[in-house]
Parts: C-alpha cells; structure tokens; sequence
C-alpha cells in the first residue's frame, strides 16, 4: 500500500516538475507511440547459429583469436581489443564451432570482418537473476578492466567503448555521474524495460562509476512518461544519498549528452566540448548494469534487450537478443508479417537507420527493430526550401541546418567546416520539422563525411 501512495505522490508532483527539468535552446515533441511501454522483457529462443561482427562498437575492430573449427564456450572472447586505439572486445552468447571467419554482410548490406558460429543445441538465452552483491570499494583501473574484459559499449546506440570513456576520466576533476535514463526517442522502450526490471543493479552500477572517477553524486535523468521506471529507481536508491532520481520533461533529444547534462545539472557544455569538460561523466542505464554484472559476477556483454515494433509485427515488445542472432530471426520470434512491411529501421525513428539486409545480425548497439508500413515508410515529396527557419529554431546545438545541408548537397566542404557541420549530432529534428520534407540530416551527413574526408 506504502508503494501505491509513493506512485501517487510521485504522479501528483510530475507536472511541476516536467515544466523545469529539460534543455534549451531547441528541441522537438514528437508523437511518442511507445505502444510497449510496460511490456516484460522476453527472452528469445536460441539461433541454430550467429555471426558476430568484429567492429560493432566505435573505434578500431576487434582482432580474432579463435580459428575455423575452434569449438568455444559461452562467454568465451572470440576477438580482443586491438591494440592501437579506441576497440572493444567480442565475446560469444553460447557455446558452439566456429564455422568461417571472414567478411559477413551486416544489417546494413556491408562487408565486415566477422566469426561465425553453430550454436549448439539445448541452450538458453537467459538473464539470470542473483542476489545484490557487494563489489567493494573499486579505483578506476578496476572499472576500465572490467569494462574491457567485458566488451562493455554504450548501450545508447553510441556504441562507445565503455573503458575508454571512463579511463578518459583519470586526472580530472569529475563530480557527477549522470545516468541516461531518458530515452527520448520515440517507439523505443528497451531502456524503460530495463529501469523497471533492474533498477538495484543500474544504482549498483552507477555508484561503481562515481567510485571509480572520483565523483561525489550520481543523478539518473528519466523523462517522466516513464513513471514506473523513476518510481522503481527511486525505490532502488533510497537508501544511497549520494543517488537522486530526476524526472526529465519529455522532449526530443533529451537524451543527447549536452541536453541532459544542462537539464539534470544546469551545467553547459561548450560546442565541440565533453561534458567531462565540466566535471560530468554520462553513462547510460542499461551500460551501468552491464558494468555492475561485469564486476559482480565476470559477466561479458553477450546480449541486449531490443525494442521490436510496427503494424507488421505480431508480437511487439522488448526482447533479450543474443548479439549475432540475426534480424530475420527475430523477426520471426516476433511473428512479424514479412509481406507487411516496407521498410526496417535499426533503432529509432528518429536517429535510426535502414535495415537493408535482415540476414544480418543485431549487435551491441542495436536497441529496436522498427517494421514500418504504408506512409510511415516513405518520405514525402522534396519541395524548395521557403527559409522559414523552424531547422534553426529546433537545433539543440544552435547551428543553421539548411545552411549546412546545402553546404554538403553542393560539396562545399570549407564552408560547411566553418558553419559547424562537425557539431550536428544527426537528432532529425531539424528533418522532422521541414514543412518542404527536406532530407536535411541526410545532407549534413554528407557534409560532415566530405570533410573528415578531405582531412585524412
């Protein structure tokens, strides 16, 4: 009864609180359609076999250390951090033989280095619970090895190797650690899943981080559609007085690094800057539980609970997927319509991209699979630009997106430099807004891919 009164309490208070915990400038309030908030986390049925990418993560790939015909455990590495740069080790789901090593298509159609593997029958695809356990004090370097140990990335879709983001801690002054429970993009529910299952484990995980970099508090940033997730966590954190839950109003991209830092600190972090630049290390929630089950039980990161949705898809809801499994076969899981759907997206809608190969596999930085049918699959005609200027009033970043976009259409790579290309961080809001359906993130990405080429 105490829990109910709490979650009343709770509700009573979150408008008021809505109206002053986000960012400016900038942003957008798309239709949420998160039609699986709430659902269970499901696990999926083993595939007969996987095909694990060895450059799922940003950064230098892997380095294969298994051979064709290598029987392999599950949880065993089959590829380490390279040696020379940012990289993340690969670890197999089950236990199996390594079939081929060698160049696999990817869901995006691509080559990539990847280790093929048969699965042997009779096995699981399980998250099993355990008691809390008690890590103990830890320093930095006991966070960073467990990290890379685990192949741990960001969980957000960044995919940024975990242990170099907290390694770039050492020697500054950091004293915050915010956790990014936001999940702003709409249709996505994989992180809500996770704070309402595992909220013991992402505190648990978040005050192994502030341990590590030296920080004083933790502050878990939510968007308050969520209230079950922030009352969970604040359930979870009760007893720590260095946690504090915070609800996020609901605005796109509430999630992006420099918007949540500004809305749960009230810190700005300068264009082209870190939030560690202001004493801030961001992780998001389901990274911070995979860190904790790395450190409490040697835990690698095998797999990922993923977001799957549309009209075609007979089962929506957030499935536990083995890394590898491929997409088809969690479609299929899903009871998806295959007939039904005219385009997949990997991860949202607003920052996903195509699946152009469903053979290929879910990876470490995939956290939906979106099966979009009829209107919702296809862009509207382009119309000329009528300079109404709704790009610049929704940039978070407070660039010119059509200034850019045009930069990048006519190649001009100087001026698109000089105008901040590199600073877009591709949200689509600017896209979203276009009364003239202007492909406008597509062209600032061909800019921003102009000039890091031109500086090679």
């Amino acid at each position: 009864m105490n829990k109910i009164i709490n979650f009343c309490i709770f509700a009573a208070l979150s408008y008021s609180e809505m109206k002053r915990r986000t960012f400016s400038p900038g942003g957008i309030h798309p239709p949420q359609l998160k039609s699986t908030a709430g659902s269970r986390i499901i696990a999926v049925d083993a595939p007969v076999s996987i095909v694990l990418p060895l450059g799922q993560h940003i950064g230098r790939g892997a380095i294969s250390v298994v051979g064709k015909g290598d029987r392999v455990e599950a949880g065993q590495p089959v590829a380490v951090a390279g040696p020379d740069g940012v990289s993340a080790a690969v670890h197999t789901p089950f236990s199996g033989r390594v079939s081929a090593i060698g160049q696999k298509r990817d869901s995006r159609g691509l080559p990539v280095e990847s280790v093929s593997i048969d699965v042997e029958p009779g096995q699981s695809v399980a998250d099993v619970d355990r008691p809390l356990a008690d890590v103990g004090p830890v320093g930095l370097g006991d966070v960073v090895k467990a990290a890379s140990d685990a192949g741990i990335v960001g969980l957000g879709g960044a995919a940024f190797p975990t242990a170099f983001k907290i390694g770039g801690c050492e020697g500054l002054a950091i004293d915050t650690v915010v956790i990014n429970g936001a999940e702003c993009e709409p249709v996505l529910t994989c992180d809500d899943a996770m704070m309402r299952v595992h909220p013991d484990e992402i505190v648990a995980g978040a005050r192994l981080i502030k341990s590590a970099v030296g920080a004083t508090r933790v502050i878990i940033g939510v968007e308050l559609n969520k209230p079950e997730a922030i009352f969970r966590l604040q359930e979870a954190s009760a007893a720590h007085g260095d946690v504090s839950v915070v609800g996020l109003q609901t605005k796109y991209p509430q999630g992006g690094e420099r918007q949540l830092v500004q809305a749960v600190t009230g810190r700005y972090i300068a264009q082209g800057c870190l939030p560690m630049t202001v004493g801030v290390v961001v992780q998001n929630v389901s990274t911070a539980r995979a860190l904790y089950r790395a450190m409490a039980f040697g835990e690698p990161l095998v797999n990922r609970i993923v977001t799957v949705a549309g009209e075609a898809i007979g089962r929506p809801g957030n499935y536990l997927v083995p890394i590898g499994m491929s997409v088809a076969e969690l479609l299929g899981q899903a009871g998806a319509d295959l007939d039904r759907i005219d385009k997949l997206v990997a991860g949202g809608p607003m920052m996903g991209r195509v699946i152009e190969y469903i053979d290929g596999p879910v990876t470490k930085s995939m956290s939906a699979v979106l099966a979009l049918s009829g209107n919702d699959a296809f862009r509207r005609r382009v119309e000329p630009c009528v300079r109404c200027g709704r790009c610049v009033d929704v940039c978070p970043n407070v660039l010119e997106p059509y200034l850019i976009a045009t930069y990048g259409r006519l190649g001009r790579v100087d001026d698109a430099a000089e105008a901040g290309a590199l600073m877009c961080m591709e949200c689509g809001s600017c896209s979203y807004v276009c009364p003239s359906s202007r492909p406008i993130t597509d062209m600032i990405r061909v800019a921003k891919y102009l000039i890091r080429k031109s500086r090679k």
